[in-house]
């Protein structure tokens, strides 16, 4: 936990390698003042980041619905590098979960994987619970994206998504990364 939040150091970077040779990132990056956790998707071809979202004292979120979450933690490309483990890949990308359209087995797949890492099975679920939260009677956010543009953007005003992720990449790029996501959903 020192490591961290020592502002002294450099910033530890978690990677998760998934399809077609993208890679999801978790920053931890501390100022003296100030922790955030950032996270940003690449791939070696683009010229740029696309922006995940971040928490901490400046919250930019979400930046993942939940077919997207279920597929980083799942679609592992191991290269000796990165987690591998879905447990793990599931718990660190959590925060960036928003969805109205949760399925119901959320709870379930979030509990089980908190039960994987160590968390007492008795006390998982309610801290599940707690992580996933509760739906909101708005429906939002919700996730929506189109043949022009097959990244799902996001309808909450204050997530990055509310454009396309990594916005700049060709359309060749872009499809390949909606497919790497797990593919589009109609909004």
């Amino acid at each position: 936990m020192d490591r961290l939040g020592d502002p002294e150091r450099p910033w530890p970077v978690l990677r998760i390698r998934f399809d077609g040779g993208h890679t999801a990132y978790a920053v931890y990056a501390n100022e003296e003042d100030e922790n955030n956790v950032e996270f940003f998707v690449r791939h070696p071809q683009w010229g740029r980041l696309g922006h995940l979202g971040q928490c901490g004292a400046d919250d930019a979120r979400p930046g993942l619905s939940w077919p997207e979450l279920r597929t980083l933690a799942t679609r592992t490309q191991y290269d000796g590098e990165g987690l591998t483990d879905p447990s793990e890949r599931l718990l660190l990308l959590l925060p960036m979960l928003g969805d109205a359209a949760l399925p119901a087995e959320a709870r379930d797949v979030v509990a089980r994987a908190l039960a994987h890492c160590g968390i007492r099975a008795d006390a998982a679920g309610d801290l599940a619970a707690t992580l996933v939260g509760e739906p909101d009677p708005a429906g939002e956010p919700r996730w929506t994206a189109t043949e022009a543009d097959p990244i799902a953007v996001c309808s909450s005003p204050y997530s990055p998504r509310r454009v396309p992720l990594a916005l700049g990449i060709t359309p060749e790029q872009a499809r390949a990364l909606a497919t790497a996501l797990g593919g589009t959903r109609a909004g």
